[in-house]
């Protein structure tokens, strides 16, 4: 038992193990035995303690660097769904590749695969029926925040749908300007 441990007691050292679970104060609190009705209060509390959070933070450190989670391979790992390129998929002849036949950074990028399966005289068979893909407006969306990229856009302002043209670059009038050619055609 740790210095840490030792300094905490057996609700304390519950609620601390409790909160880890979820991260939910309120709920660790009510697990680690406190009243429901002034949970919210002593979960609030207790993440306050010193110790608490030593605790925690030593608990964190010890899964993170058990997982081998670093800032890297967070950024890495938005990056591959980010810009996944569904081409990836499929051979030259543009028959679907088997599973253990994609790279890493494609297969990094499914997030389901669900399966049919038909039995047609007595034997079974199982087709991929569909592949759903994580979102990849997200991670497009932490990525630009990380490196800082929607920094130098400058907001277009728009009220009582009406567009500022004098707020926009160069850049946005050109964006804008092919908008409406496409608008035009349909």
């Amino acid at each position: 038992m740790s210095a840490v441990q030792r300094a905490l007691n057996e609700r304390q050292k519950r609620f601390a193990n409790e909160y880890i679970i979820d991260f939910n104060a309120t709920q660790a609190a009510i697990r680690a035995g406190y009243s429901k009705q002034t949970a919210y209060s002593q979960g609030h509390d207790l993440l306050k303690h010193p110790e608490i959070k030593k605790f925690i933070n030593s608990v964190k450190e010890k899964v993170i660097k058990k997982l081998e989670i670093s800032q890297e391979r967070t950024i890495t790992e938005m990056g591959r769904i980010a810009y996944m390129d569904p081409r990836k998929l499929f051979n030259a002849n543009g028959s679907p590749k088997a599973i253990h036949q994609l790279d890493d950074d494609t297969a990094a990028t499914i997030s389901s695969i669900e399966f049919e399966t038909k039995k047609i005289k007595g034997k079974t068979t199982s087709r991929v029926s569909r592949i759903r893909f994580w979102d990849k407006n997200k991670p497009l969306e932490m990525l630009g925040k990380h490196f800082k990229i929607y920094e130098d856009i400058t907001p277009v302002q728009v009220t009582n749908n009406t567009i500022d043209l004098n707020s926009l670059n160069p850049e946005q009038l050109k964006l804008l300007y092919q908008l409406k050619q496409k608008l035009a055609k349909k």
